[in-house]
């Protein structure tokens, strides 16, 4: 730990050559399976390891030149879109700045799991991490990488659940948003097919705050089993055959699953947006090539990935001056993409119920 600042510092094959009282040609020896160590000493030297958090040395560049040319991003999907659009903001801003980037995806919050990702990605000596915060895995992999390494999280706008510098979309104001535009229409009572529980679901409060501050009513609340348009067409049928006022207003909990609302919808007879206004959250490429064109919540997951980017650079030099000040976070407000899927509620009438 250097003594001025009080930050942790990044381990070297010295720190554990001393720890196990052995020399640094005996630790090297345990990283390749030398016959040539003695089990007793294997074992400090993997003790001294776990200690530490070590987790190698990386590329030979970076050894010679004393700077790291590589950031490692964790997360544990990269094909949703949220992820992928994060993902392409990322390596946008880091070719630009000239360093490559190293994606691993983590398979499951088990420790050994868990362990195994930060080990593949540290052991390259990436200058920093960033990890998707948006799922339990990105949770635990944030909480698993020590504290000498420079990390950012990309989290929903309450932050990460460990202390670490973060950028996120402020899906709180998001859901404020979209809940407005229906209460500016005329609708006074608000349906949720909310997204599935994970941590603090900022974009459901936010609907509810809106929506109860103005004095209207918050409906029927069903929660999709997944992000996808079948979890949101199973989750508006239940909505549907348990609601016991009129549906005028829903509020999806991303985009995917406000095409699966639109499924359920119309199977039972009810027309989008003359019977039942829909707005979703994300403005996934889908909602501006559905019928009708879905009014949604625009969060710029590439402009969030290239903030990530440039906070990271940050607290890279923040760790390399050592004084200087770790950056803590950055938010960014949606936008709300009105389209045709929301409409004034029709004056005297009252929406088809399934039977």
């Amino acid at each position: 730990m250097n003594e001025s600042s009080g930050r942790a510092r990044r381990p070297t094959i010295a720190d554990v050559a001393r720890r196990a009282g052995v020399s640094t040609v005996t630790v090297t020896r345990v990283f390749d399976r030398s016959a040539r160590v003695s089990p007793e000493r294997e074992r400090r030297v993997r003790e001294a390891v776990e200690e530490l958090g070590y987790f190698g040395n990386g590329a030979a560049s970076s050894l010679v030149s004393g700077r790291f040319s590589t950031v490692g991003v964790i997360a544990s999907d990269t094909l949703s879109f949220g992820y992928a659009k994060s993902l392409a903001g990322i390596e946008d801003a880091a070719r630009e700045a000239r360093m490559a980037v190293l994606i691993s995806v983590a398979e499951g919050v088990e420790p050994d799991l868990v362990r195994s990702t930060v080990a593949l990605v540290l052991g390259q000596s990436p200058a920093g991490v960033i990890v998707l915060d948006y799922d339990e895995i990105g949770s635990a992999v944030l909480a698993a990488l020590p504290a000498y390494v420079p990390v950012v999280a990309v989290s929903p706008a309450t932050g990460p659940r460990v202390d670490r510098p973060y950028v996120a979309i402020d899906e709180y104001t998001g859901g404020r948003m979209a809940a407005r535009h229906l209460l500016d229409l005329g609708h006074r009572t608000i349906h949720l097919v909310a997204p599935p529980n994970y941590g603090v679901e900022t974009r459901t409060r936010g609907v509810r705050d809106e929506v109860q501050e103005a004095g209207a009513e918050i409906g029927s609340v069903v929660r999709a089993r997944e992000w996808s348009s079948g979890a949101g067409r199973e989750a508006m049928d239940e909505l549907l055959a348990g609601s016991t006022s009129p549906v005028t207003a829903v509020f999806c909990g991303n985009d995917e699953i406000a095409l699966g609302v639109y499924q359920s919808l119309r199977a039972h007879g009810l027309r989008i947006p003359e019977d039942v206004s829909v707005v979703g959250f994300d403005d996934n490429p889908v909602a501006d090539f559905s019928y009708p064109r879905l009014t949604t919540v625009d969060q710029d997951f590439m402009l969030v990935g290239r903030h990530a980017f440039g906070l990271l650079e940050r607290c890279i030099a923040a760790f390399e001056e050592e004084e200087a000040e770790v950056p803590a976070a950055a938010a960014i407000v949606p936008e709300l993409r009105v389209r045709d899927s929301t409409a004034p509620p029709r004056p005297g009438s009252t929406p088809p119920r399934s039977g």
